[in-house]
């Protein structure tokens, strides 16, 4: 877990544009959550660019805009879970797939 000025950061949303990730600050600011910007972790991102990392103890798709890609929330031992969107399951057996 990242740790910011002693709130542990739980959630990192995830981009396609720098400019989507300044709209998206503006907006979590302004609802008083705590968040910073850092560099998203490589295993979540192929492209170099940041992301928001929050923390917040509500139903998470309140925060979800069309700018967000995705969201991670953040367990142990740096593993990271997909919330936003949910990852699909198939119909099918893995066997057919």
């Amino acid at each position: 877990m990242m740790v910011q000025e002693g709130i542990t950061m739980r959630y990192i949303a995830v981009f396609e544009a720098r400019i989507h990730i300044m709209k998206y600050l503006g907006l979590i600011k302004n609802k008083g959550i705590p968040c910073v910007v850092q560099s998203a972790p490589r295993v979540l991102s192929q492209s170099c660019v940041s992301a928001v990392y929050f923390s917040y103890d509500w139903d998470i798709e309140d925060l979800v805009t069309p700018d967000v890609f995705k969201i991670y929330r953040i367990e142990a031992n740096s593993n990271y879970k997909q919330v936003y969107p949910k990852p699909l399951k198939s119909r099918y057996p893995s066997r057919y797939r």
